[in-house]
This record gives C-alpha cells, structure tokens and sequence, in this order.
C-alpha cells in the first residue's frame, strides 16, 4: 500500500505560470529580426510553456480511484476527492484550450496584416483562461502540499496505538520504536499520523500512532479524529487502545473504556493496556513510559498478536483453496 506523494509535480499559481511563460515568450521574440517570425516565435513559447505545465499537473497527479483506501480517505477528509477531480479536469481543459489557441493564432499571423495585434489578442485569452482556474490551480497546490506531508505506511507487520487525547500513545510509541513524536501535556497533542519502527528477530515492525478520538458520532468529529478513525479502518494489523486510569488526561475511566468497547464492535483486532504504571497500577496489561515497566512484555505480546493474526489468514486461504 505504500504511496510516495513526495514526487508530486510543484505547482504554480496562475500569475507566476503566466509571468513565466509571458517573460519567456519576450526573450524568444527578441532572437528574431523578423516580425512575422518574432511573434509567431512568442505565441509558440507561451502557448507551449502553459499548456505542458497544465497538462503535466493533470498527468502526473495520481489517480484517485486507484490509490489505497487509507490515503484516498485522508485527501478527502483534508481537502475533498470531488473538488480536487472537478479542479484537475479544469486544468486538463484550460491545457487544451491554450494548445487551440496557439494554433489558431499561428495561422491568423500568416493572414493578418498586423502580426503584433493578433499576437497581443492570443496573450489576452491565454491569461483570461488562467485566470478561470486560478481557484483550480490553488487547491491543487494546496493538495499538494497536503499529500506531500501525509507519512508513509510500509507493508509490515502494525500496531496502530489508539485512545482518548493525552492518554500517553505517543510517549508510548516512542518507547516501543525509533518514532519520536512531539509530545505535550495537552489535548490533542498529535494531530497527524506517526509512524516508527522497531526490529525483533529478524523482523521489522510498523507502529503509528495516530491523533486521540473522542467517544461521539463521526459526524460531530473533526478532521484530526476523521484521520485517526480512517487508519482504524484501513491500516491491517492490531490496533493498541490505551486508557489511562490516573484520569490526568481529562477523561474518566469510564468514558474511556465506553470508546474502547465501541470501537472493540468495528475493530475485533483490538488490545487494552492501561499507561502510567509508575503512577497507577491496575489489573490487565499495563506499561510506564517513564521507567520502562511493562514494555516489553507489552511488545512481546503484540508481536505474538500478530503472528497468530499471520497464521490464521495462512490457515483460512490454505482451506480456501
């Protein structure tokens, strides 16, 4: 499933594709003696400068139909699948527009009698075309920008640790892996999704952590518990729930484990360990991030979670068959 959005084309605002493609377009006319050919010369360039950085936008943007279920959730949630398509096919057309444009002109040159005219007419739709998609372009950088921060989700054996704002995840991925989240004493501390790693035997494991969620309906969440609820739903592998029974993060034990058998309904794969034992010592699976106790008890038991998740889907698709 993994997506390297990082390679995704840079892109310009309407005016600076246009101040690029016009300065351009000067210099050429300058190289030439000729007036017919000077201005032929600076239609091509600018024409040829817009429509392929449009079309190359379009083309090297990914599919949103065909990327993983997990990363298609997050660019909706963050900026809309619909608006990002309805803006790409602008671009795509704008792309062909400018192209029509250039070659329609071309040929009015050779016709006209005033070459400067229909070269300063072609300019004129050119830039009141960019201008039309000046909204198109902006929420394509701003997809960008997005998608180019979104972190990388290895095909590996994963534990998604997951809870109630400041219930100690992040302070506990960082004791389990090489992630190195920020960690604060406030709400909402975590607002993307994390990823570290750990290796054990031979093997390499994924946790992620991701931004605490509150006990109410999806739609009264915002966009920080829509991330963490769509690598609940996407991501494979065993999701971690975390309550922490000393209360401090602002949210009564009950609630907690209210959220914990609501998500336990979607999500079976789910385990429950309660954090700061070095405070509050409690029946179950406990852990301290501040003196290490129960860490790796707590690791050993994913790690066997997972092999026995592994060995029932080799079992199922060995009867399957």
């Amino acid at each position: 499933m993994k997506e390297n959005f990082r390679r995704l084309p840079p892109v310009l605002r309407a005016d600076e594709l246009l101040n690029k493609a016009f300065s351009r377009a000067s210099r050429a006319g300058r190289g030439k003696r000729d007036v017919l050919k000077a201005q032929e010369s600076m239609i091509l360039t600018a024409g040829n400068i817009l429509a392929d950085n449009l079309r190359n936008i379009v083309t090297r943007f990914p599919n949103f139909d065909d990327i993983h279920p997990f990363y298609r959730e997050l660019v909706d949630i963050s900026i809309g699948i619909d608006s990002l398509k309805r803006s790409l096919g602008r671009i795509h057309g704008v792309s062909k527009q400018i192209r029509k444009i250039s070659k329609e002109s071309i040929k009015k040159l050779r016709e006209s009698g005033d070459p400067v005219s229909v070269r300063k007419m072609a300019f004129a739709r050119m830039a009141s075309l960019m201008e039309e998609i000046e909204d198109a372009l902006e929420t394509i950088l701003l997809a960008r920008e997005v998608m180019r921060k979104m972190v990388t989700i290895d095909d590996l054996p994963t534990i998604i640790v997951a809870g109630y704002p400041n219930v100690g995840k992040s302070s506990l991925v960082s004791a389990l892996s090489s992630a190195r989240p920020e960690i604060a004493s406030y709400p909402f501390t975590t607002k993307e999704i994390s990823v570290g790693h750990f290796w054990k035997n031979g093997i390499k494991y994924q946790v992620v952590d991701i931004p605490g969620i509150l006990d109410r309906d999806v739609k009264e969440m915002n966009e920080i518990e829509k991330r963490a609820l769509s690598a609940l739903k996407h991501l494979k592998g065993v999701i971690l729930f975390i309550v922490d029974p000393t209360e401090t993060c602002g949210f009564t034990v009950e609630e907690q484990m209210r959220l914990y058998e609501k998500l336990k309904e979607s999500f079976p794969r789910i385990l429950l360990s309660y954090s700061k034992r070095d405070v509050k010592r409690v029946e179950g699976i406990s852990f301290s991030s501040v003196t290490g106790e129960g860490i790796e008890e707590l690791r050993e038991l994913l790690i066997s979670t997972l092999s026995e998740e592994k060995s029932e889907k080799k079992s199922n698709k060995s009867s399957s068959v």
